[in-house]
């Protein structure tokens, strides 16, 4: 890997982490307004969460951390992706707030931190990949 693609792959990690603080926030007020407000259990309350986060992230990151067109190709493998993601954090989840007795934000912040490394790769090299179905757009203006 030559220093430019080291750097490039630098500002989407940035940028990846950006968005991702962004969508936890967003994703966190969901899930604590559906528990402690409309009283959801609180895995389908994160389950519920997840998926609103998800969407937003698809979004973001599609547009500004990696600067590709938005594809069906794409969104299938970002959402196939994220479904694998919420069974294990939701079985993590479980097991962290009834075994593990973590208050359940704690648990998806925990969570969260956790995924965003491993997550930042598989999406960069499966979810916003640059085949011929999902082409690039001009480098974002960190890229340059």
């Amino acid at each position: 890997m030559d220093q430019r693609s080291v750097l490039r792959a630098a500002a989407q990690l940035v940028r990846f982490g950006g968005v991702g603080l962004l969508c936890l926030a967003a994703g966190t007020a969901v899930l604590a307004a559906l528990h402690d407000l409309a009283h959801l259990h609180y895995l389908l309350a994160y389950a519920l969460a997840f998926c609103f986060a998800n969407v937003l992230g698809y979004t973001l990151n599609g547009r500004f951390t990696f600067a590709a067109r938005l594809s069906r190709a794409g969104v299938c493998r970002y959402l196939l992706l994220n479904g694998t993601l919420l069974l294990v954090n939701s079985a993590l989840m479980k097991a962290l707030v009834d075994g593990a007795h973590m208050w359940y934000i704690a648990a998806s912040l925990l969570l969260a931190a956790l995924n965003m490394p491993m997550s930042f790769l598989l999406h960069r090299s499966f979810s916003f990949s640059y085949s011929e179905e999902v082409a690039a757009l001009p480098p974002a203006a960190g890229d340059r």
